[in-house]
């Protein structure tokens, strides 16, 4: 039976770094991963759906539109480092973005 606790519980910077050069759009906020996306008004409540549909804990995201224009992700969770489940919800997040996420089917 595998065992997860050799994974890293938090990654070092340049883990971070590293992974966001895979992750086009996303950037580096002191400790959270964000990530800016102009949204049509009546495209948000599909969108922030479609987000929720693949966010393990929602705990670690944090969805708001600023100025009225753009919808903004942010993942991790403040003073903690970021985890690798962080960079696997933000690459989940842009098969939404892409739109070629998994509907689940909750609306």
């Amino acid at each position: 039976m595998a065992d997860d606790t050799s994974r890293p519980a938090e990654l070092q910077d340049s883990q971070v770094d590293e992974a966001l050069a895979a992750l086009p759009g996303w950037e580096r906020s002191g400790v959270m991963l964000v990530r800016h996306i102009p949204v049509p008004r009546d495209s948000r409540d599909a969108l922030e759906e479609g987000i929720r549909n693949v966010v393990n804990d929602e705990s670690r995201i944090q969805m708001q539109v600023v100025d009225d224009e753009v919808f903004t992700i942010s993942l991790g969770n403040g003073p903690n480092r970021l985890k690798p489940e962080d960079l696997e919800t933000a690459a989940r997040i842009d098969t939404v973005l892409s739109g070629s996420g998994t509907d689940r089917g909750t609306t």
